[in-house]
């Protein structure tokens, strides 16, 4: 929360930012505060519903299918930096090279409840094989991309488990990821505009 909040203090006035699948981002900013707390009045502008409009054509709408020259995904600045270049690849679409905030301005309040899909992609169980591991050590999608890290050489640990313990650190890296979007999200539009 403490990042959070700095970061919020930071960003002063500013209460549009641009994520890809804000959805996600909404989660656990949501998740930061109890019940009894007021979530700040925020709006994200999320580049996965602008890309599928801009981009119909397109199969996947993944961050890394849309932007795949940057590499070291699913960590914060590389992930900020694709949304940057989606986010201005989006306006560069449009005719006064701006998106539209009027039709992609969304409020947090407006977003429901994530509906995670915390189970391991086919694709990560394939890849967990090829480098020699077992797809059947891993629950979700979050166990099978650490699973991945540890056979890749990234892990210290040649048994793998769920540690419990870890989720409220693994929380924080979170937030520092949606801060570390929204910093260079914002960046981008200032240098836009």
């Amino acid at each position: 929360m403490v990042v959070w909040e700095k970061f919020l203090a930071w960003a002063e006035d500013c209460h549009v930012f641009v994520a890809h699948n804000a959805e996600f981002e909404v989660h656990f900013i949501r998740e930061l505060y109890s019940s009894n707390m007021a979530i700040p009045k925020l709006s994200f502008i999320d580049t996965l519903h602008v890309s599928r409009n801009r981009f119909p054509d397109r199969e996947n709408h993944q961050l890394n299918a849309l932007v795949p020259t940057l590499e070291n995904r699913h960590r914060a600045l590389p992930d900020a930096k694709a949304c940057a270049v989606l986010y201005g690849r989006c306006a560069a679409t449009y005719k006064s090279g701006k998106v539209p905030r009027s039709s992609y301005v969304r409020e947090i309040a407006s977003y429901g409840s994530y509906v995670s899909r915390t189970s391991p992609t086919p694709r990560q169980l394939s890849y967990i094989e090829a480098l020699g591991g077992d797809p059947r050590k891993v629950s979700s999608r979050a166990d099978a991309s650490k699973y991945i890290d540890e056979l890749k050489g990234r892990g210290s640990s040649t048994e793998y488990s769920v540690d419990t313990s870890s989720l409220t650190e693994s929380n924080s890296r979170t937030i520092l990821v949606i801060v570390a979007l929204v910093i260079l999200a914002i960046t981008w539009l200032v240098l836009s505009s």
